[in-house]
């Protein structure tokens, strides 16, 4: 690999505080969300998607402390995290434009932009994550601080990561197509989160059939603005959990394919052997985790670790399609 930088060249600090700041932040809040939801609840399963209690209150800043009472510290730590990482953020903003020059060309000088509107889209949405019935406010949380990590991400590899390989177009349309599956399949994923459907199939490869099983239930489940019913003891129901459960296992079998085969051709590319090893290891310890948590019963420490083994995927996989994609010309070159 070629390493482009100039000499002197000093890393771009802020943006891995970024990383890192968003990351915690993640962690924190899928803690925060999963304790709510009611893994490792005692009276497991019966006590899952209880959230009907969290939403007695008329005071709205009552709702929102009750809301996150199953993790007090979690809940002050996630604000203060929040708080500073939307100074930091418009910092990286202001560092990136002086960063990115001429030879920097394409999606990077957009990146800086799409990390200020995630930012404020989460500064306007967060408050509003005490709606537990509303699934659109929760996906956008959780699918946002994904998604600002991967533009960190992103942008620190194209300013401080930059470097060209040698392999066929064939390989990076592969790569493209994978990081686009992958990122289908973890908005599926949050999107089982924020409908309480994780108990919707409680075994491997079966569901409990109740769902209704036509079109109209298909289309109900992914309805965006759809809003979460709750039973007389303040229960999330929901019929159609098996629609989405089962649409996140299906997404998973794709993009374990997809995923493969994209890990397995780059192993032949020598520059590309480290990353592509990484891909296929975390490929391999997430179904292990998807597997073990349906096993375990949703144990919240499983469900943790696939939620962020999921992310260190992503990152993973924008790193093999960066490099591919850099690659495109010099490959024509050498070929």
């Amino acid at each position: 690999m070629e390493d482009t930088r100039p000499a002197g060249h000093k890393p771009f600090y802020a943006c891995i505080v970024v990383m890192v700041a968003t990351l915690a932040l993640n962690l924190l809040s899928g803690y925060i969300r999963h304790t709510e939801a009611g893994l490792d609840c005692g009276d497991w399963p019966a006590c899952y998607g209880q959230v009907g209690q969290l939403m007695q209150p008329e005071n709205t800043a009552e709702v929102a402390d009750m809301a996150l009472t199953p993790a007090a510290t979690a809940k002050r730590l996630h604000r203060s995290i929040a708080t500073v990482l939307v100074i930091l953020v418009f910092l990286v903003v202001y560092q990136a434009r002086q960063k990115i020059g001429e030879a920097h060309s394409g999606v990077i000088r957009f990146i800086p932009y799409l990390m200020v509107f995630v930012i404020l889209l989460l500064s306007v949405i967060g408050p509003a994550s005490y709606l537990k019935t509303m699934p659109a406010i929760a996906t956008v949380n959780l699918v946002g601080g994904v998604a600002l990590l991967a533009l960190a991400w992103w942008l620190w590899l194209g300013i401080d990561g930059h470097g060209t390989v040698a392999v066929p177009a064939s390989a990076r349309r592969l790569a493209t197509l994978a990081l686009g599956v992958l990122v289908v399949q973890i908005v599926l994923g949050a999107w089982v989160s924020a409908n309480f459907a994780g108990v919707a199939c409680p075994e491997l490869f079966s569901c409990g059939g109740s769902g209704a099983a036509d079109a109209g239930g298909v289309l109900e489940s992914f309805w965006y603005f759809r809003e979460l019913t709750l039973s007389e003891d303040r229960i999330v129901i929901e019929r159609s959990a098996e629609f989405i459960h089962i649409a996140h296992r299906a997404g998973a079998v794709v993009a374990a394919v997809v995923l493969a085969t994209t890990g397995v051709r780059s192993l032949g590319v020598s520059s590309l052997q480290a990353w592509s090893a990484w891909l296929l290891g975390l490929l391999t310890l997430q179904l292990a985790l998807g597997a073990f948590s349906v096993l375990s019963g949703l144990s919240l420490g499983v469900v943790l670790a696939h939620n962020l083994t999921a992310t260190a995927l992503l990152l993973v996989t924008i790193r093999v399609v960066l490099l591919t994609r850099a690659s495109n010309s010099l490959y024509t070159e050498h070929k």
